[in-house]
């Protein structure tokens, strides 16, 4: 497993899967790479197809505006260019989508998950084991980024807003796979539950520092690319 900073912007790392191909051992492995999927170019997967397997785990927390601010400076149109390359590469290359929920971003995960669900991709994702949907982790540190710091009355609207994905929008992406359905909303539900299982609200003002400085040091703006979360935060 090749974790970050960023796997394929480290010169060390492109070079050691060369070697591995010039002395003819790639066929003998299987590497994980975790990725933003911004350096991913023709080069790096035509290099990765000389491998026995190789799972990319690409790390996208938002749509467009909101994953260049979480993942700053990561540009949308990259991604959306990669993503389609993703989906078109040998079967020797697994991809998975991963998304880390976290303060800023699990109000609008459902907004997410439409917007995957409306791209039919024919090979990211597409695995029983995650319900053909992207993978979910925890942002666990720090703790101001731990969607536990939310208030309550956040919380209970990302509840709402995730009935209403799966009442809307799930019936109609799962077909009558109902099995795969309920899968899904298990494992989703299993982070609301981590969410509400306790108040670390007495951090909510470390959150709004962060964000703050965050908007200082970066030139950004909270308030116009979470609109919605802005104002049900109280931060009007």
């Amino acid at each position: 497993i090749v974790g970050g900073g960023e796997p394929f912007l480290i010169t060390e790392q492109i070079n050691f899967l060369k070697e591995c191909v010039a002395q003819g051992i790639s066929k003998q492995l299987s590497i994980r790479f975790h990725t933003n999927g911004t350096a991913l170019n023709d080069d790096i997967l035509a290099l990765l197809s000389n491998f026995r397997q190789i799972d990319l785990m690409v790390s996208i927390d938002g749509l467009d505006e909101q994953n260049h601010y979480v993942r700053y400076p990561a540009k949308w149109s990259v991604l959306l260019n990669n993503l389609e390359k993703l989906d078109n590469t040998p079967s020797n290359i697994r991809v998975y989508m991963l998304n880390t929920l976290h303060a800023m971003n699990i109000y609008y995960f459902p907004d997410f998950l439409k917007w995957f669900m409306s791209k039919g991709f024919k090979k990211i994702s597409v695995s029983r084991d995650t319900s053909n949907l992207p993978y979910t982790g925890i942002a666990h540190t720090p703790y101001y980024l731990n969607p536990r710091v939310l208030p309550e009355n956040v919380k209970s609207s990302v509840r709402k807003r995730f009935e209403l994905l799966y009442q809307n929008d799930f019936p109609e992406f799962f077909k009558s796979d109902i099995e795969l359905l309920d899968k899904a909303k298990v494992r989703f539900n299993a982070n609301l539950d981590y969410m509400d299982a306790e108040n670390r609200s007495h951090e909510f003002a470390q959150f709004k520092s962060y964000i703050k400085t965050l908007d200082k040091t970066r030139q950004t703006n909270f308030k116009e690319v979470f609109p919605e979360l802005y104002q049900e935060l109280g931060l009007a």
